[in-house]
Order: C-alpha cells, then structure tokens, then sequence
C-alpha cells in the first residue's frame, strides 16, 4: 500500500507498520500480519507493536 512500510527486528521481537492510513488494519488483515492468537486460553489479536506516522 503507498506511504505504509513494514519494519521487522525479530531478534529483538520489534515488529514496527510506519504510516497508517485509513482501511490500514483491514489491510493488515487481509495480508495475515494482524492475526488472531490464543496463549494460555486467552484469545487476542497479534500484530505491529510499535505504530510510527499516524495522521491526527
């Protein structure tokens, strides 16, 4: 998607999305980088951990 770059550090488990555009998340959903989880019988949603360039 334009102005949207993904950044990954695995080592250290920094997974950054920079930019974020309206329709960003479907996006992100569609592409399995926002994914469901479940840990310990705890379901959640996984994704970016750090969001860089939101717009107000």
């Amino acid at each position: 998607m334009p102005e949207v770059y993904w950044v990954e550090i695995p080592e250290v488990q920094v997974f950054i999305l920079c930019g974020c555009p309206p329709d960003i998340v479907k996006h992100l959903i569609r592409r399995g980088i926002i994914y469901a989880k479940e840990e310990n019988g705890v379901s959640f949603e996984a994704g970016p951990n750090i969001i860089w360039g939101c717009p107000r």
